[in-house]
């Protein structure tokens, strides 16, 4: 039976490795989805549902701050990291800096593991004319939409538009919830990897970072022997989130102190870190503010650039930039970028200009 399954799938024109290649790795994806899901629900019960919650809604800060824990916790067993020292559980209030003591850089590990689970058909993008899913995608796409999504049975598109081509399904809440907020939230807003800490740390000079917020990348740099001041507005705490801490972060991975951009200034001696310092939603931009008040010579910027096409900063900013000047591209549909503010990149590349002369 299998061998004139094969022989038909091969005389469909299909590429049967790749394909059961792809089909494992949808059911390994659906898997751990639904092992997310389970505690997210958990955590939701658990907040609504004790005696010192009973008045307590799922949708507020608390009830997001205990579900992101128990969904980073969740892939953090997943890894393998669940074994901890005693008293601390992955999902706990603390689960993420023990597991970061015990193990390391778990984050990356977690992203590894995401990578490698993670089927290309749900990360695709079709064109409806040019290039329309496969007969085999399609049946990737139901399988996701229905058995990835239990409780929805019959409810769930295959497919979404968006910026008119067809996107596969549940990239919104699945991915959201219980991959990006709670890994965001746990850690940082962008994941570390060793050549992008190897090149700060060779660097070979002190660091300053705004913004750290968990202090995830200052506490990775620090195991390297770098001197890193990690300045955050509102330095977060593990405790039950409320109106006085930071409504982005649970918790700290080193000490992180209090500071602003107009502290920058007493410390241009170092390199300016800053991690994806902006939020294309909000428009609030204090990246420019670093700016003003830090006049050293050495930017270490985390995120997205301008896109590599040709692109006018405006007069008196340097003419016209393209792909081969500085900075390189990336392919996003926001023009800049969702990392730092269109201000902040041309008045980056102003001071690069002015330091080269």
């Amino acid at each position: 039976m299998v061998a004139d399954l094969v022989a038909a799938a091969t005389t469909a024109g299909g590429d049967v490795a790749a394909e059961a290649m792809q089909d494992n790795t949808m059911m390994r994806w659906v898997a751990a989805r639904q092992t997310m899901g389970k505690a997210n629900s958990d955590a939701i019960d658990r907040h609504t549902s004790g005696s010192a919650h009973s008045e307590a809604k799922a949708g507020d800060d608390e009830g997001h701050a205990e579900m992101d824990r128990a969904v980073a916790g969740a892939w953090l067993e997943s890894c393998g990291f669940g074994a901890l020292p005693a008293g601390k559980s992955a999902g706990g209030l603390d689960g993420a800096q023990a597991a970061h003591n015990q193990h390391g850089d778990v984050y990356g590990a977690i992203h590894r593991h995401i990578t490698d689970i993670m089927p290309a058909v749900v990360l695709k993008t079709f064109d409806p004319v040019s290039s329309p899913p496969t007969d085999a995608e399609c049946g990737l796409l139901w399988f996701y939409a229905y058995r990835g999504n239990a409780n929805e049975q019959g409810g769930k598109d295959l497919v979404t538009w968006d910026y008119g081509g067809v996107q596969a399904a549940d990239m919104g809440t699945g991915m959201q919830s219980l991959v990006l907020e709670p890994l965001q939230h746990c850690f940082a807003f962008a994941v570390p990897s060793t050549p992008a800490l190897d090149a700060i740390a060779g660097l070979g000079c002190p660091v300053v970072e705004l913004g750290a917020g968990t202090g995830y990348w200052a506490a990775l740099l620090q195991g390297r022997g770098v001197d890193v001041l990690p300045l955050d507005h509102s330095p977060p705490t593990p405790t039950a989130l409320n109106s006085s801490s930071n409504v982005f972060f649970h918790g700290t991975f080193t000490a992180v102190s209090a500071g602003c951009p107009a502290d920058l200034a007493a410390h241009s001696d170092r390199a300016l870190m800053l991690c994806w310092p902006y939020n294309f939603e909000v428009d609030v931009a204090w990246d420019v503010e670093c700016l003003d008040h830090w006049t050293g010579n050495t930017l270490v910027h985390i995120g997205e650039w301008v896109q590599a096409r040709s692109a006018t900063w405006g007069t008196g900013v340097g003419g016209v930039l393209t792909s081969a000047q500085f900075p390189r591209g990336t392919a996003n549909t926001n023009s800049s970028g969702n990392t730092t503010s269109r201000a902040f990149q041309a008045g980056a590349y102003t001071r690069s200009l002015l330091s080269s002369t």
